[in-house]
């Protein structure tokens, strides 16, 4: 089983921070894009992970 990381996502026009969860590989991508693109105010990732959290939408797209 490949390691999950929770993202506490504040994006940059928009409300509430949203948490998800996903493979360490794809919380990193998903930041670090986000972040390029401006999108965010702040993305973080810890090891804080619940299994009520949502899966982060799409995590295929940023998965190697």
């Amino acid at each position: 089983m490949m390691s999950e990381r929770h993202l506490a996502v504040e994006f940059t026009h928009a409300g509430p921070v949203l948490h998800y969860r996903a493979e360490k590989a794809a919380a990193e991508e998903f930041a670090a894009a986000a972040r390029r693109q401006s999108l965010v105010h702040r993305v973080t990732i810890d090891d804080k992970v619940s299994t009520e959290m949502t899966q982060l939408p799409y995590q295929r797209l940023f998965q190697p």
